[in-house]
C-alpha cells in the first residue's frame, strides 16, 4: 500500500499541477497588434469629412443660370456724341475646378462659361447710327478662398480673377472690339445638400474694357453677374 499508495499520490499531485498550469494559461490575456487597413482608413476619413457638412476639398463640376447686369457705351468722334445701350442678359452658366481643403479653409481654382443670346441693339448718335452686339460666350478663371463651417455646412468664399466677355461696335464700315479679359472679384456661399451635391450662390463683380480707333470707340461698362449652380463633387480629398 505505501509503494503502490506513494505512485498513486504522485499521479494525483501531477494531474493537477497540469490542470493548474493549462488553466492559468487559458487565463492569460493575450496581446494582439492592430492592424489598421489602409482603406478602411482612408473610407473612415472620407466618412469623417462627409459627416463634418464641409463641401470643399477635390475636382467638381456643375452648372446653373444667372444674369449679367451692365451698361455700355459707344462714342463717336465725327460728332462728338456718346450714347448708352443696355447690356443686361440671361445666362446659363458651367463650372468645373478643384482645390484642397485645410482644416476648415479652401484655396482652389475654377472656370466658368456663360453662355448667353447674342444681343444687337442700334445707338442713335446725331445722323449717324452705331450697331452693337454683346452676349455670346464669356468666360472667368478665377482663384476661390473661402471658409467652410463643419457644423452647418456651409462655406463663405471670396473670389478674384479675370473675366472674358464680347462687347463689339460698328458705324459707317468702321468696327472696334472691346471684347476681352477685364479684372474681376466676387463673393458667394455654397451649401453642402448631399455628400456629392452643393449649391451655390455667385456674385462677381467686372472692370470695364475700352477699345477705340480714330472713329469710334466702344466702352464695355463695370458689369455684376449673378449666379446659381448645383455642383456635382466627383472627388474629395
Amino acid at each position: 500500500m505505501g509503494l503502490y499508495g506513494g505512485r498513486a499520490m504522485k499521479k494525483v499531485l501531477l494531474a493537477g499541477l497540469l490542470w493548474s498550469v493549462s488553466a492559468m494559461a487559458d487565463e492569460t490575456p493575450t496581446v494582439e497588434a492592430d492592424v489598421v487597413d489602409p482603406h478602411v482608413a482612408e473610407d473612415s476619413e472620407c466618412a469623417s469629412r462627409e459627416k463634418s457638412g464641409c463641401s470643399c476639398g477635390g475636382i467638381f463640376f456643375g452648372g446653373g443660370i444667372g444674369g449679367r447686369f451692365a451698361s455700355n457705351t459707344a462714342t463717336l468722334y465725327p460728332v462728338n456724341r456718346s450714347g448708352d445701350f443696355s447690356g443686361n442678359l440671361l445666362t446659363g452658366s458651367l463650372v468645373f475646378g478643384g482645390g484642397r481643403c485645410l482644416n476648415s479653409w479652401y484655396v482652389g481654382g475654377e472656370a466658368l462659361l456663360d453662355v448667353a443670346k447674342n444681343k444687337n441693339a442700334d445707338v442713335h448718335l446725331g445722323n449717324k447710327v452705331v450697331r452693337t452686339r454683346t452676349g455670346g460666350l464669356s468666360t472667368s478663371l478665377s482663384l476661390r478662398c473661402g471658409h467652410c463651417n463643419a457644423v452647418s455646412g456651409l462655406m463663405v468664399y471670396g473670389k478674384f480673377g479675370f473675366t472674358h466677355s464680347k462687347v463689339e461696335e460698328e458705324c459707317d464700315y468702321h468696327t472696334v472690339n472691346a471684347s476681352g479679359f477685364a479684372p474681376a472679384f466676387g463673393l458667394g456661399v455654397e451649401k453642402r445638400v448631399s455628400p456629392k451635391f452643393s449649391a451655390r450662390l455667385d456674385v462677381e463683380y467686372m472692370a470695364s474694357r475700352k477699345k477705340s480707333n480714330y472713329y469710334l470707340k466702344a466702352e464695355r461698362g463695370r458689369s455684376l453677374n449673378l449666379r446659381a449652380l448645383i455642383v456635382h463633387n466627383v472627388k474629395s480629398n
